[in-house]
C-alpha cells in the first residue's frame, strides 16, 4: 500500500502556492500564536520540506485547520481499511491452515485434487467447522449431523407442545371471559334490583318511621294533657279516665317497639350496597387479570 502522507505532501505544496498567490501573505498580520504553533508542528511532522509563509492571516489559518481535518480524516480511513485488510488476510490464512490440517488428516494431496474435489473438500471442511468436529472424518461428521437432527426434532416437539399449551390457555381464557360476562350480568341485575326494590322499601320504611314518630309524639301529648286533667279533677287509679290513660300509654309503648324493630331492619339493608360494591370490585379485578394473560 502506498503511504498516505506522500499524496498529502503534494497537496500541501500545491496549497502553499495557492495561498501565497491568492491571499497575498507578505502583507498579513500575526494572529493567535497558540494555534499557529500547533499547526506549524503538525506541518513539520507530515511535510518537513514545506515552508510556511512568515506572515500569518486568519483566512490562511482557517484553511490550514481545514486541511488538517481532511488529512486526519483521510488518515483514519486508511487506517481502518488497512486494519480490515489485515484482518481479512489473517482470516484467510487461518482458514487455509485449517483446511491444510484437515487434508493432512485425510491424507489428501492438494495437487491431486480436481476442481470438484477441492470444492467438496472445502464444503466438507466448512461443515466440520460449523458442527465443531475436531476430527473431520466421515463417521464423525455423520454422527454430528445425526445429533443435530435429533436436536432439531426435539426442538420441533417442544415447539408443538408450546403451541398446544398456548391454544389450551387461550381456550381457558375464552371460557373464563364467558364466566366473567355471566357474573357481570348477574351483578348488574343485583344492582338494578337494589336500585328499584330495596331503595323503594327503605324509602317506605323511612316514611313509616316518620309517621310512627309523629303518632308517638301525638300520643305523648295526649297522655300529658290527660294527666294534667286527671290531676286537676283528682281522679284515682280506679277511675274510668285513668284506665283510658293507661291504654294510651300502652299503645305508645307498642308503637315505640315497632319503630325500634323497623330501625334495626333499616340498618341491615343500608349495609347491602357495600357488599355489592365489593363483589363488583372483585369481579373487575379478576377481569383485569384475565385480560393481561390474553394472547
Amino acid at each position: 500500500m502506498v503511504p498516505s502522507h506522500v499524496g498529502h505532501e503534494a497537496d500541501l505544496d500545491a496549497s502553499a502556492v495557492v495561498w501565497q498567490q491568492h491571499f497575498g501573505l507578505n502583507e498579513l498580520q500575526p494572529q493567535d500564536e497558540g494555534q499557529w504553533e500547533e499547526l506549524e508542528q503538525w506541518v513539520k511532522q507530515v511535510a518537513p520540506h514545506l515552508v510556511l509563509p512568515a506572515s500569518r492571516d486568519p483566512r490562511f489559518l482557517e484553511s490550514l485547520k481545514r486541511l488538517k481535518v481532511r488529512y486526519l480524516e483521510h488518515t483514519a480511513i486508511n487506517s481502518v481499511v488497512s486494519a480490515f485488510e489485515d484482518q481479512q488476510q489473517l482470516s484467510y490464512s487461518r482458514k487455509e491452515k485449517q483446511l491444510k490440517k484437515q487434508m493432512d488428516l485425510l491424507n489428501i494431496d492438494k495437487e491431486q485434487l480436481s476442481a470438484i474435489g477441492r470444492s467438496v473438500c472445502r464444503s466438507t471442511a466448512n461443515i466440520a467447522c460449523a458442527l465443531d468436529v475436531q476430527d473431520p472424518t466421515f463417521s464423525n461428521i455423520q454422527a454430528a449431523l445425526a445429533r443435530m437432527n435429533m436436536e432439531c426434532m426435539a426442538l420441533n416437539l417442544e415447539k408443538d407442545e408450546v403451541q398446544d399449551q398456548r391454544m389450551r390457555f387461550k381456550e381457558k381464557i375464552s371460557q373464563t371471559k364467558q364466566i366473567f360476562d355471566v357474573m357481570s350480568r348477574a351483578l348488574s341485575s343485583l344492582n338494578e334490583r337494589y336500585e328499584t326494590v330495596h331503595k323503594h322499601e327503605i324509602s317506605n320504611w323511612k316514611t313509616e318511621i316518620t309517621l310512627l314518630d309523629r303518632k308517638s309524639e301525638e300520643y305523648r301529648n295526649r297522655v300529658t294533657t290527660l294527666q294534667d286533667e286527671y290531676a286537676t279533677q283528682g281522679l284515682d287509679d280506679n277511675g274510668l279516665l285513668f284506665s283510658k290513660l293507661k291504654e294510651f300509654q300502652q299503645e305508645v309503648e307498642t308503637l315505640e317497639k315497632i319503630m325500634e324493630v323497623k330501625q334495626q331492619e333499616l340498618a341491615q339493608f343500608l349495609d347491602l350496597p357495600l357488599d355489592i360494591k365489593i363483589a363488583a370490585g372483585k369481579l373487575r379485578s379478576l377481569y383485569d387479570t384475565l385480560v393481561r394473560f390474553d394472547i
